[in-house]
């Protein structure tokens, strides 16, 4: 029987357990995760360097007098701040949900 809400013949929700029964299923997602925690910390990464250099224009338009173009620099350069910050906070509660996930509550 096909669900129409959610396009798969699996109801569970996110596919936490549509690998079978027992933890390997959960296990399986957890370490997904994980690595899609370390995905967002590399894409952070990225976003902090494409800050650096937007901040590399921005001197260079400056010492060429080019204040309009120094300013579409700045712009730049903090929404990539902007997004590095997101990106972490991301990788933050995954790795949070993971772990409340792990240790059980009282």
């Amino acid at each position: 029987r096909e669900y129409a809400t959610m396009g798969k013949s699996n109801p569970s929700m996110f596919g936490l357990f549509s690998k079978g029964s027992g933890s390997k299923g959960i296990e399986d997602e957890l370490m997904n995760l994980k690595l899609a925690a370390k995905q967002l910390q590399r894409e952070s990464k990225k976003s902090e360097k494409e800050m650096d250099k937007s901040k590399n224009l921005v001197r260079q338009a400056l010492d060429k007098g080019k204040t309009d173009i120094a300013r579409e620099y700045a712009t730049m350069g903090i929404l990539h701040k902007k997004q590095s910050a997101e990106y972490l906070r991301l990788a933050v509660r995954t790795v949070v949900w993971c772990f409340s996930i792990l240790v059980p509550t009282n």
